[in-house]
């Protein structure tokens, strides 16, 4: 595929590759963590964060703060 041509020939693409993929692992951690403690469901989220990146993450952080609110008026 294109993106594995443009990882393979320039440094650069390689080390935005390795950067995203770092970042992801540590938004992934903390949202295992995160969503076991609140009772929140995950799954769908890792499944949303490897077809959207990021959003994925923002989407489970909008989740929960709507979640915590939600409880908190009960």
């Amino acid at each position: 595929s294109g993106l594995v041509r443009v990882v393979r020939s320039e440094p650069w693409a390689a080390q935005m590759l390795v950067d995203v993929t770092i970042a992801l692992l540590v938004a992934w951690t903390f949202l295992w963590r995160d969503a076991r403690e609140r009772g929140l469901p995950a799954a769908a989220y890792f499944v949303a964060t490897l077809l959207t990146g990021s959003i994925a993450v923002l989407a489970y952080l909008v989740h929960r703060d709507i979640a915590e609110r939600r409880s908190r008026s009960v």
